[in-house]
């Protein structure tokens, strides 16, 4: 745990060559083959995921620093776990360290830039939509909403709000992978991750039904069937990114 796992530098044989159109069915595959991935080094991703729990815990109990420090380091800790998801691919293994991996200073300033901006981004939008509001109940720490607002109304805003930052999120799905594979620039990499999701809507509609389905099923295990969701998630990240944005010269992905 004293140094960060080496940034694999292959691409097994594969191009980068930016968005591509996939068929419907890859929703499932980028799922199946994530899966693949996961099963490689469960233990070690199990574990991370109780380690990035326990962590957020911590940052929760830290008023106001601990919100700002989670929002500037979101997209690092991700950044580590497809760097982490692409050494599994490649052969080697994934291990806790990988989380770490997104504070090299290969990778540091451009995705505390990108959780920067989507940060501002997303509470900007939230704001407009919501009003202050927004910012009461995201700095109360308590479970309820505060007495003074209409619960009612700020939920439907709320709702609202999610549609408006619709297009944040599928800024910042791939735009993670683009930095710390291609290194690509924090803005570009913003740009052809909106038009990585928009080219596969049909297979990104499978995709989330598929993950919300297990999201929602794994509540009835109390838990712990997240410890195998959550990961997975990641790991079909970097699946469906590979799928969309390389060229494959021959077939390395888990099958």
């Amino acid at each position: 745990m004293e140094n960060t796992p080496p940034t694999p530098q292959n691409h097994n044989e594969a191009q980068f060559v930016g968005p591509q159109f996939r068929p419907t069915g890859h929703g499932l595959s980028w799922i199946v083959k994530g899966f693949e991935l996961f099963k490689m080094s469960p233990g070690a991703w199990m574990l991370t995921v109780v380690i990035v729990v326990l962590g957020a815990l911590v940052l929760s109990l830290i008023p106001y620093v601990g919100q700002i420090v989670g929002m500037l380091t979101t997209y690092i800790w991700i950044g580590g776990l497809i760097l982490g998801s692409h050494a599994a691919s490649s052969g080697g293994s994934f291990d806790v360290r990988y989380l770490l991996a997104g504070f090299t200073p290969q990778h540091f300033k451009k995705l505390v830039t990108l959780s920067l901006l989507l940060a501002v981004a997303s509470n900007l939008v939230a704001y407009l939509v919501v009003g202050e509001d927004y910012f009461t109940v995201k700095f109360n720490q308590g479970s309820e909403l505060p007495g003074e607002i209409d619960q009612l109304a700020f939920m439907k805003s709320t709702l609202v709000a999610l549609v408006f930052t619709l297009p944040i999120m599928m800024a910042s799905w791939f735009a993670p992978a683009l930095i710390v594979l291609d290194d690509v620039p924090v803005f570009e990499a913003l740009k052809l991750s909106v038009i990585g999701c928009v080219k596969n809507a049909l297979p990104f509609l499978i995709y989330g039904l598929l993950l919300t389905a297990l999201y929602v099923a794994g509540v009835f295990t109390f838990g712990l069937a997240y410890l195998v969701i959550v990961p997975v998630t990641y790991t079909s990240i970097y699946t469906s990114y590979r799928d969309i944005y390389w060229e494959e010269n021959s077939t390395d992905l888990p099958t």
